[in-house]
């Protein structure tokens, strides 16, 4: 099997799904995004997709970090399936319902006397406005409190 940096693994597995798990596909869209890369074999992407698909990270033996989130710098990164996640990230989602703010929700501080209790409402209101103006794939990454651990 040929050798790819994370990045181009990645862009495998973004191409294949992009071509519904057709592994031809994937591969004339790989060619077309990427021409200056080295053009895998058809049977690589699905290769690829059951090798992320296995128990645990695809080069790490662990197991306990057997899941994958996207963090705020939107970068995939392993965890432990164990911990509850409040969003599930995905590469093309669908509009989040508007009940899904949880934590991030705008809020009024000017009627808020105790200067501790304000201080952590401008914070809140901080992040709102963060999490507000930012695209799907971070508010995902928010949402589930992944900050570039």
């Amino acid at each position: 099997m040929e050798n790819y940096t994370f990045e181009e693994m990645a862009d495998l597995h973004v191409m294949y799904a992009r071509a519904y798990s057709n592994s031809y596909a994937a591969r004339r869209l790989n060619a077309k995004a990427f021409p200056l890369r080295q053009l895998p074999e058809s049977k690589t992407f699905a290769s690829e997709e059951r090798r992320l698909r296995k128990r645990g990270h695809p080069l790490k033996n662990d197991d306990v970090q057997d899941c994958v989130v996207l963090d705020s710098s939107r970068m995939w990164r392993t965890v432990d399936c164990r911990r509850p996640f409040p969003a599930l990230c995905e590469l093309y989602p669908e509009k989040p319902p508007d009940d899904i703010l949880r934590g991030f929700t705008d809020v009024d501080c000017e009627s808020i006397k105790n200067n501790a209790k304000k201080i952590i409402c401008v914070r809140q209101k901080k992040l709102y406005e963060i999490y507000k103006n930012s695209s799907r794939a971070d508010k995902c990454a928010l949402e589930n409190g992944i900050f570039g651990e």
